[in-house]
């Protein structure tokens, strides 16, 4: 991802900077540091909260430039929630940047029913992913009683080999229009965005910042 593609967002580059924290040759510690709190609203009104995986920045037309990408379970109660109310917000608390990220705005819901450019997002995020990470479309559905343990390979065969998204596979797009960054410490600051979809691209000349 270069730079000049998220001119008119900031805070992607301090997102990204604070997840590479570690060292770009630390796998370990940058996955870690993309596990972030996803909260929702529930149909009955209560807030929901659960941790994701941060899959990174959407790179195709459809959507901003900054939406961020996530995967779940079809049958999971989030997917209720989204579809009650489609805001939800993220949080990320890196400790080795000593740095704080709230995110939020629309978050959009790709399954398979969803259109062909969906679909193909789906589909392409899908193939990226190593066959033991998605091995929980094949389980039974959330929150219901499962035989076995979770690391039962006759699961991951399974779905081992198959080139087609499982229908219980999820992708979530989130498009923020807020984002809340606080960094801790002897330098302590606070940087709050607010997405104007008024303003033009800074790329283009005589552009506002749309951030």
């Amino acid at each position: 991802m270069t730079q000049s593609r998220f001119k008119c967002a900031p805070w992607v580059e301090s997102l990204n900077k604070a997840i590479r924290c570690g060292g770009t040759k630390n796998k370990r510690l940058i996955k870690a540091n993309k596990y972030m709190q996803l909260a929702t609203t529930a149909v009955d009104g209560r807030p929901h909260v659960r941790t994701v995986v941060f899959r990174g920045f959407y790179t195709g037309q459809r959507y901003n430039p900054w939406a961020m990408t996530f995967i779940t379970d079809m049958r999971s109660t989030k997917i209720q929630d989204l579809r009650k109310n489609a805001f939800a917000e993220v949080c990320s608390w890196i400790s080795g940047a000593n740095t704080q990220f709230r995110i939020s705005g629309r978050m959009h819901v790709l399954t398979a029913d969803s259109d062909e450019i969906d679909l193909k997002i789906r589909q392409d995020l899908w193939s990226k992913l190593p066959r033991h990470t998605t091995a929980f479309c094949t389980w039974k559905a959330p929150g219901q009683p499962k035989d076995g343990s979770y690391s039962d390979s006759s699961e991951i065969k399974d779905i081992e080999g198959d080139d087609d998204a499982h229908p219980n596979f999820c992708v979530l797009v989130l498009e923020p229009d807020f984002v809340d960054h606080l960094r801790l410490g002897s330098n302590q600051a606070r940087w709050i965005y607010k997405y104007n979809s008024h303003q033009s691209n800074p790329d283009d000349d005589g552009g506002s910042p749309i951030w």
